[in-house]
Parts: structure tokens; C-alpha cells; sequence
């Protein structure tokens, strides 16, 4: 019986999140430094970081890897770095608890010299129903690539991490005078503004 070769990527620990960064508005950022020393699944309740974002607009994360396995020094070939990794941004928009396909909010994903990824993050507009004004529960997860799952018997580990984002109305400033524009079921045929005073 003949022999079942086994990539040697296969034996290399997959990478670790070492920074998770995102800047928002009303000079509000999520970063994120805490770093993953474990090789097996990793859950990290960071709720208390939160950045402020508007509706129907689109931002950029960034994902920043330690991608240098302990197993290996110097620039071998077989180190994390030539690990691909798959990253997904759930967001729980409607706040009732649970992620749906409706709440992945990748639009595109972008490999950054091997140990970073961005991550274009679409935010909907605001319509009370299906994405609620305020502060939602965020789920970010990372797992190795789908062609790594496939090639690799011991492919379960994955890092998560829960992040708030905070969803608010667009503001349209001018002076002291902000013009608070709300949405009514996602449509722009109705309208209303309010004239906010700033002191």
C-alpha cells in the first residue's frame, strides 16, 4: 500500500493575529494588539473596543499577522508566511442574536506582503428592520485557506474575535448647523431633516 504524502506545509502552525485595526468616525478606531500565542482555537471577547461607522458606506479593516511559526527561523519556505488565510466580518446588524449570510460584510479581500489582509467592510443603510441604529455585536474569524482544508487532515484551527461597531445615521455638517438625514426603509423618497444646534 502505497504511502499518503502529506504536504509539508501541513505540519506548520497556521498564523496569528497580532493586530486588528479599523478607523471610523467622531475620531473613533478599533485597534486591537492583543496577540495569539496558542496553536489551537482561539476565542477573544474584545466587545469593548467599538468604532463609530456610518450607514451606507464602506470602510477598510486590516488584519496584521505573526506569521513566524516557531518550528522555523530566518526566510525558509516553510514558515506561516506562505500560509494562506481565509477572514470573515459578521456583523449583527438587526441585533437578534445571530449571524446570517445577510450580515457578512466583506466586500473584498485583499493579501498585503504575505502577513497582512484588508478587508473592504460594507455598512447598509439604516431602515429600523434589517440593520438598527446603534451598537451591534461584531464576530471577526480567521481560518486557514480552503485549498489548505482541503490538503491537510488537522485543518480546525480558527481565531475569533468579537468586536461592537457602532451604526449611525450620515451627518451633513456646516458650520454649527448638522443636518441629521434618517432613512425611512432604506428609500430616499422620504425624508425628513432635523437642524441640530451645536453649542
Amino acid at each position: 500500500m502505497a504511502a499518503v504524502r502529506i504536504d509539508p506545509l501541513c505540519f506548520v502552525n497556521p498564523d496569528r493575529i497580532m493586530l486588528v485595526q479599523m478607523a471610523g468616525e467622531q475620531n473613533t478606531e478599533i485597534r486591537d494588539e492583543t496577540s495569539t500565542n496558542i496553536a489551537i482555537n482561539d476565542y477573544n471577547n474584545r466587545r469593548h473596543l467599538s468604532v463609530t461607522l456610518y450607514e451606507s458606506s464602506v470602510y477598510m479593516l486590516r488584519v496584521q499577522l505573526d506569521c513566524t511559526d516557531r518550528q522555523y527561523r530566518g526566510d525558509s519556505l516553510e514558515n506561516g508566511c506562505n500560509l494562506a488565510h481565509y477572514i470573515e466580518l459578521w456583523i449583527d446588524l438587526n441585533d437578534d442574536g445571530t449571524f446570517n449570510e445577510t450580515e457578512s460584510r466583506v466586500y473584498q479581500r485583499w493579501a498585503r506582503g504575505g502577513n497582512a489582509y484588508d478587508l473592504e467592510i460594507g455598512i447598509p443603510v439604516i431602515d429600523g428592520t434589517n440593520t438598527k441604529f446603534g451598537p451591534h455585536r461584531t464576530l471577526l474569524r480567521m481560518i486557514p485557506s480552503y485549498d489548505y482544508q482541503r490538503q491537510c487532515p488537522n485543518n480546525d484551527y480558527s481565531e475569533t474575535r468579537d468586536y461592537t461597531i457602532n451604526i449611525i445615521h450620515k451627518a451633513a455638517c456646516k458650520g454649527k448647523i448638522c443636518l441629521l438625514i434618517n432613512y425611512a426603509n432604506g428609500i430616499h423618497n422620504s425624508i425628513s431633516m432635523i437642524s441640530v444646534r451645536i453649542l
